[in-house]
């Protein structure tokens, strides 16, 4: 083992910029380091690489799981960050062992992500399109922006970082640059969500921005902040009685993609999802579609006196065959125009109550 003169913080920092600017690293993913690391270090009070021991670390983990109530979540957060952390330290030879080896790490508690339904969605965007805001301005780039998250499933980052030259009019497609872990990705445009998102450029324009974002702030010519958009959401919130937030409203444009239709390779094409397995999460919040997928049982369409009671009912004494049953047609997994307009129920349908505008492809209604 090599021994450092460097202080643990420093060797953090350097590591911050390494993973930053040679590993690629997103700027959410070098603070999680920073938080987290650095709250370690803080309450450790460790000055020195050699300074870290396991009971240490193992001290460090029972005082947030007991005293800080700790969510099995935020244990996996802190272990996956000090691993990296402690392994870049081993690789160095700062330090003999990877001190996280023998935490027993708790079972993440599976739950199903949250969705708004069909109705509440209608909901959110008459009330976004219709609350007092301050200027016009604002009123346009909020709608604009529940719109993209609704209709395109964008995570917040994605959002925030959105630029003009990513949007494809001609094309019907958004671009997505350097999404989650760094992946590039393309998703369609409908002519509602293209429609609302023209409307917002026009609004930026009046205001002579020169900003290449999309989405800005009303009072400076630069992009709108993690917290500005958060104190949108909060004023939705507290308007329409919803639970929202960036993550439900990427949660409800993948149920309604699948009520819609749109088959899961493709969805999770959209979400940018590494893996399909996380997208079939989704499969389990809509229980329509799951009843759907029983007619695609080839005995789901057989004459009803087939069966009676729950037995096989054998007709005249004859014994059981195939001439009870008409087979189904097979279903086919993938469908030609995959992300067509149908595949979303909102996209080709009219809301009730308050007005939205573009519906249909046209403005109603009053304000």
């Amino acid at each position: 083992m090599v021994i450092s003169n460097m202080t643990i913080l420093t060797l953090l920092d350097e590591y911050c910029n390494e993973s930053k600017h040679l590993r690629g690293l997103s700027r959410n993913s070098i603070k999680r380091y920073q938080n987290t690391i650095g709250f370690f270090i803080r309450y450790t009070k460790i000055q020195h690489p050699e300074d870290i021991t396991k009971q240490i670390v193992f001290s460090f983990f029972m005082y947030g799981r007991k005293d800080r109530k700790w969510s099995t979540s935020t244990v996996h957060a802190y272990y996956m960050s000090l691993k990296v952390f402690f392994t870049w330290l081993h690789n160095r030879k700062l330090v003999k062992e990877i001190f996280t080896e023998d935490i027993k790490l708790p079972v993440i508690e599976r739950s199903l992500p949250k969705a708004l339904s069909e109705d509440d969605t209608y909901r959110l965007l008459s009330e976004t399109y219709n609350y007092p805001w301050r200027s016009e301005f604002e009123r346009i780039r909020n709608y604009a922006i529940i719109s993209t998250y609704i209709f395109t499933g964008v995570r917040r980052t994605e959002l925030l970082n959105l630029t003009e030259k990513d949007l494809n009019f001609q094309q019907a497609v958004l671009r997505v640059n350097k999404g989650k872990w760094n992946k590039d990705r393309i998703v369609p445009m409908n002519t509602i969500l293209m429609n609302t998102l023209k409307d917002c450029l026009h609004e930026k324009q009046k205001k002579k921005y020169k900003s290449p974002y999309v989405f800005c702030s009303n009072r400076r010519d630069e992009s709108l902040t993690a917290g500005g958009l958060k104190k949108i959401m909060e004023k939705l919130k507290d308007s329409t009685g919803l639970k929202i937030g960036n993550h439900i409203l990427r949660h409800t444009f993948a149920v309604l993609m699948l009520q819609g239709g749109c088959d899961i390779v493709s969805l999770s094409k959209m979400l940018g999802h590494g893996d399909v397995k996380v997208t079939m999460n989704y499969l389990l919040l809509t229980v329509d579609h799951l009843k759907s997928q029983m007619t695609k049982h080839p005995l789901s369409d057989s004459q009803d006196d087939v069966f009676e009671g729950g037995a096989i009912n054998h007709h005249q004494g004859q014994q059981y065959s195939s001439h009870g049953f008409q087979r189904p047609q097979k279903h086919s997994v993938f469908r030609q125009n995959q992300f067509s307009q149908a595949e979303h129920p909102i996209w080709n349908s009219q809301p009730s109550g308050h007005s939205i505008s573009h519906y249909g492809g046209r403005k109603y209604g009053k304000r």
